[in-house]
């Protein structure tokens, strides 16, 4: 399954980290991705960090991305 197809219904808070700078194959479904998220009718809070300058290790390279992250399993 790709991810685009879940893109609605979270039921608790949730937080998605992209590297601008990810792989063609990965960028090439965020952009609808990003929006179908924003604009989810049924979900909790949804939080979107858009890391420039990063690649799909964001997560783990970014320093505002681990921020972003413990901040999150803090909350």
């Amino acid at each position: 399954m790709y991810l685009i197809n879940f893109t609605t219904g979270y039921q608790s808070d949730i937080l998605f980290i992209q590297g601008l700078e990810d792989g063609p194959i990965h960028m090439h479904s965020w952009p609808q991705f990003n929006t179908d998220v924003e604009r989810c009718p049924d979900c909790q809070t949804i939080n979107i960090l858009k890391c420039p300058g990063f690649g799909h290790g964001a997560i783990i390279h970014s320093p505002a991305a681990i921020q972003e992250f413990n901040d999150f399993i803090e909350r």
